[in-house]
């Protein structure tokens, strides 16, 4: 934004020496296809920013500096990246990250550097993050669900450095509402002749955190590797290739889900047979076990020895019943970094009130049917009689504190889970029927 003849903006802002020229005069000049000059002064440095847009997300963009004085010039030149954090409260319910999301990130020497930036209400400047004297492919700030990036072409050696700058009274009022962030990407001019200039030239990516647009851009090989699913990636990414694939059939995000729920619960319903079947003879079991554990109760190492070859004797693994339950858990999380941080999800609509998969449940409709069906499942799922009564009855509340920890979560993982308690209890009746000598 231009007012008055000085750059407020703070993408891409410049700094030469140790002047900030975030603030000073500046010549624009911007032409209809798609590019833009803007020229100011520090000194006797004249220094020229120049972006050239392509389609659809791609750009060049380039820092001249021209030495106007009389004698050769050596300092430093960057430009910051620009992050700035979204008003306080604008995530989920309790805060969450949502639109609060912010990261800093560099891709040098196969290896990607992630600064996850703190939401707080320090206004202490402070540095984050800092690496000096290396060639990065490339550096980007990151929101939620877009990114700018920036790829240096010329082979310069380049410092990175991730600010916590606190409030600045130089923005405008409503930036001061605002935790302020700067990524600077800064190289040094040696010795720039009076009369002589010197470019340092970068590609520019602007646009969604999406793999087919970041793969679609040959600016960097790598600049795809800047979607990030955390701890769960290598279980989230086979996730999003097949909700992809059944969006592609089905052309709506949420009958993905369901349809990929489904596919889940066809794969794993061999462990989960066999947990059921294993449930079943621990509870025809349980009367011997319950003797002996009245008839070992003072040598507690005897009770488990024979209690283990009793189990031994009647094909009964005790851990069976884990079987279905330690694949869940990595695909719900898994899914849930998908929902949080795929871009192609944004806004994606359902059916009926639920216009947006990545958001909550404006309604909170879907928690408590969600709640309403885990009680069922719960009431037909009898429990061990090993459980103790009182631990029994505070299961019984489980599926309402789950309904409330759900209430600020996606939708469409709240869609996930409804679809995948509907068939559990579909599987449920079949294998009572199948298995009904077990009882």
């Amino acid at each position: 934004r231009v007012t008055g003849g000085h750059v407020h903006c703070r993408a891409l802002a410049i700094k030469v020496g140790q002047e900030d020229l975030r603030n000073s005069p500046a010549e624009i000049a911007v032409s209809g296809q798609g590019s833009a000059t803007i020229m100011q002064k520090s000194g006797p440095i004249e220094v020229t920013r120049s972006l050239q847009l392509r389609e659809p997300y791609s750009g060049e963009f380039s820092i001249m500096v021209k030495n106007n004085g009389s004698s050769p010039w050596s300092g430093p030149v960057g430009v910051d990246v620009g992050l700035v954090s979204e008003p306080k409260g604008a995530g989920s319910l309790f805060g969450g990250h949502g639109l609060e999301y912010r990261e800093a990130v560099y891709f040098a020497d196969e290896k990607i550097t992630r600064v996850k930036l703190p939401f707080d209400e320090k206004t202490t400047p402070s540095v984050l993050e800092e690496k000096s004297s290396f060639k990065p492919e490339w550096v980007a700030s990151n929101s939620l669900y877009f990114a700018l990036a920036l790829m240096p072409k010329g082979g310069e050696l380049f410092d990175v450095k991730v600010l916590r700058t606190g409030f600045n009274s130089g923005l405008s009022a409503q930036a001061l509402d605002r935790t302020l962030y700067e990524l600077w990407l800064t190289t040094i001019v040696n010795d720039l002749a009076p009369g002589a200039s010197k470019t340092i030239n970068f590609d520019l990516y602007a646009g969604p955190k999406s793999k087919s647009a970041l793969s679609a851009t040959f600016i960097s090989k790598n600049l795809s590797k800047n979607i990030d699913f955390g701890f769960f990636s290598v279980v989230a990414w086979p996730l999003f290739y097949v909700l992809k694939w059944f969006e592609t059939i089905s052309k709506n995000w949420g009958l993905a889900i369901i349809l990929l729920t489904l596919g889940l619960k066809i794969v794993l319903y061999p462990l989960t047979e066999k947990a059921f079947v294993a449930g079943k003879k621990m509870q025809k079991l349980q009367p011997e076990l319950n003797a002996l554990k009245e008839k070992f109760k003072d040598d507690k190492q005897a009770q488990q020895r024979e209690m283990m070859s009793l189990m031994a004797q009647r094909g009964v693994n005790p851990m069976s019943g884990c079987l279905p339950i330690l694949p869940q858990l990595p695909i719900f999380f898994g899914l849930n970094a998908v929902l949080m941080h795929t871009f192609e999800l944004r806004h994606a609509p359902f059916a009926f009130w639920l216009k947006d998969l990545t958001a909550r449940d404006p309604l909170y409709i879907t928690p408590v049917i969600m709640a309403g069906l885990m009680y069922i499942q719960q009431k037909l799922t009898p429990a061990p009689t090993s459980v103790d009564p009182a631990q029994q009855k505070m299961m019984q509340f489980l599926p309402l504190i789950f309904a409330v920890f759900m209430l600020t979560y996606p939708s469409g993982l709240v869609v996930y889970i409804i679809t995948n308690t509907v068939l559990s209890l579909i599987q449920q009746k079949y294998m009572m029927r199948k298995h009904a000598s077990l009882k």
